[in-house]
């Protein structure tokens, strides 16, 4: 790691729905993100050269798998899914479209939009829902 590089221990858990928004939908990736992480796999030469060029921005592939943060984001979604089929919770299920963890902020976050979500980096608290069906 660089010197002055900061590190981000971020993850995130969605609830999709038939006929409702998706990952890309929400922002979590790009079609040019889609698109390099293809070419990378596949032709891995062009994708340097392009990458060289500026053409590509390029994907992180160095990041290490963090088991106990691995397992915190598995363990929000495992209790996201409980909390559907078993309601515990005081706000409706509607308010919670996605959650996320921020180790770095020290923040739990959750989102009831269901269009691009906000930069979870560089957004913070939790986000209180107008009402939902």
């Amino acid at each position: 790691m660089e010197r002055g590089e900061s590190i981000r221990r971020v993850g995130g858990s969605h609830y999709l729905q038939p006929g409702g928004s998706s990952l890309h939908s929400r922002g979590v990736y790009t079609m040019e993100e889609v698109r390099a992480e293809g070419l990378r796999r596949t032709d891995p030469t062009a994708y340097a050269g392009l990458l060289k060029e500026g053409i590509l921005k390029g994907i992180r592939v160095d990041r290490p798998a963090v088991i106990s943060v691995n397992m915190l984001i598995a363990g929000v979604a495992v209790n996201d899914f409980l909390a559907r089929i078993h309601p515990f919770r005081l706000d409706p299920n509607g308010d919670f479209a996605a959650q996320t963890v921020s180790l770095t902020q020290g923040e739990y976050m959750r989102f009831c939009r269901r269009e691009p979500m906000p930069d979870v980096f560089r957004k913070s608290g939790s986000r209180r829902c107008a009402a939902t069906p």
